[in-house]
């Protein structure tokens, strides 16, 4: 009963997944079906006109929810499957997108002595903190509470800091077919953020910091305002992230993930 009761728990949220429009044209062809067969065939049609036109809705109907049942056991359930299978691969790497910026940010409002949460931040106070920050001062890290990493410049950090929100968002990218399209366009914002404003070329340290921004050489900027704007971008896009991978009800995915680890765990110590 417990494994029945878990099958018509994950076919009701299956269902619920599915575009509304594409549920309520198959429970209306379905509906019309029996409709049609069980009770309208027996009542004589007023004109020939409108047994034709009959014949060919049901025509339809029978089509359509053909086509609905495919699309159920070929694209929608293996899909649904695989998001919960991998629901906690792709929660891990949007928080830990999350986390980077997090740490990012964190860093930045320590320069200047500041103690500001960077969940709580706000766009001016981010554009005040930039511009009392030189970004070609060498900087301490710590790094997990004990290991301090120097760095000779803020754009070094940053380089770091945000190539590996770039890997994660490009290994997110390899599963697009499980990724929600608020998903999908947050992470686009945040890739194109950081591709145009926050890839360093870092080159004659020795000699002086060159540093380029895009095709804007920024050697002389004393100050992080140029990137200030950029800034609040990450900061509200990740946020967003985070919502929108609340919003896509991952409870939901949660529950069934929970459910195939179990079946896997139980399977492979029967095998033994």
């Amino acid at each position: 009963m417990k494994y029945l009761a878990y099958k018509i728990k994950i076919l009701k949220l299956r269902l619920t997944k599915l575009r509304i429009e594409i549920l309520l044209f198959g429970i209306i062809s379905i509906v019309s079906i029996f409709l049609i067969e069980l009770l309208l065939k027996k009542i004589p049609a007023l004109n020939e006109t409108s047994y034709d036109l009959g014949q060919v809705y049901l025509k339809l109907c029978y089509s359509y929810f053909s086509s609905f049942i495919f699309y159920l056991l070929v694209v929608h359930f293996p899909k649904e499957r695989r998001k919960a299978k991998l629901h906690r691969i792709l929660h891990n790497k949007i928080l830990y997108i999350r986390r980077e910026t997090t740490i990012l940010l964190n860093t930045l409002f320590k320069l200047p002595n500041n103690n500001i949460d960077a969940e709580n931040i706000t766009n001016d106070q981010i554009k005040k903190i930039c511009d009392l920050i030189n970004p070609h001062l060498p900087i301490p890290v710590n790094i997990n509470g004990t290991t301090v990493v120097s760095f000779p410049n803020l754009y070094a950090f940053m380089n770091l800091r945000t190539k590996n929100i770039k890997a994660l968002i490009n290994d997110i990218f390899l599963l697009n077919d499980v990724v929600d399209n608020d998903l999908m366009q947050g992470l686009t914002n945040i890739q194109d953020n950081l591709s145009s404003f926050f890839t360093f070329d870092i080159t004659n340290i020795d000699n002086g910091l060159v540093l380029f921004l895009s095709d804007i050489n920024i050697h002389g900027n004393t100050n992080l305002q140029v990137l200030s704007h950029n800034i609040c971008d990450l900061n509200f896009e990740t946020k967003q992230l985070v919502k929108n991978l609340i919003k896509e009800d991952w409870d939901d995915y949660s529950f069934e993930y929970t459910h195939l680890e179990y079946e896997g765990d139980r399977a492979s110590h029967n095998r033994f």
